[in-house]
């Protein structure tokens, strides 16, 4: 399955992961015998994370045009500069 920038299914691609089993399977953490034996941890600092951002913070807005890490395999984020408004 390939999908675009836009979402949409490239050509030749069959469907987005529907199920939830489906999108929490991530590339980034392999699967089967590779999968990466940190991947549920990081699943849970991620949550605790995120649960305490909800709850301090009001506002999220980009401050600057985010960078990328120049990679010809992959389109990988190098900074997206944040201004916080608190709670």
């Amino acid at each position: 399955m390939s999908v675009r920038r836009t979402g949409i299914p490239a050509s030749g691609s069959t469907r987005h992961a529907s199920t939830s089993a489906e999108r929490r399977t991530h590339l980034a953490f392999g699967s089967g015998i590779h999968a990466c034996v940190g991947a549920a941890i990081v699943r849970l600092e991620a949550e605790a994370l995120l649960s305490a951002l909800v709850r301090r913070v009001r506002a999220l807005h980009v401050a600057a045009e985010p960078t990328y890490q120049p990679n010809n395999i992959v389109r990988a984020l190098g900074s997206v500069p944040l201004r916080i408004v608190a709670a």
